[in-house]
């Protein structure tokens, strides 16, 4: 989690996000996912299969999106899907982040787009 001293990391163009302002409850869905990204490049545990995720990544499915944004799963996809088309994360398939010798995971790569890469991750001091 990019999650320290009580403190979630999000890229400032989220601030900046009429998209995320319009309508309640769509900025805390964008931190939640925030919080459920990895702090630094690390193996993962998803769902029992190792996963590759840089800082900022998380892998997930429509009931594991559903459950941190605490809503339905269509609700769910529907924002991951304009967060996507406003730039706020790219998405692609969670198999480009298989473990060498490992089996895929599944699901879907979500990765926070505008964290600066030569930041200090969360939790470093």
């Amino acid at each position: 989690m990019m999650v320290a001293d009580d403190f979630v990391r999000i890229p400032a163009a989220a601030m900046e996000s009429e998209y995320l302002w319009r309508q309640e409850g769509r900025f805390a869905a964008f931190v939640r996912l925030c919080g459920e990204a990895a702090p630094s490049r690390r193996v993962a545990d998803v769902r029992g299969v190792p996963a590759m995720l840089e800082r900022g990544q998380l892998v997930v499915t429509r009931d594991s999106l559903a459950l941190t944004f605490r809503t339905t799963r269509d609700v769910a996809r529907r924002h991951l899907e304009c967060f996507e088309r406003e730039g706020l994360v790219s998405l692609a398939d969670a198999s480009s982040a298989a473990v060498d010798g490992q089996p895929s995971p599944t699901g879907r790569l979500v990765t926070i787009r505008g964290l600066s890469p030569g930041a200090r991750p969360v939790g470093d001091g």
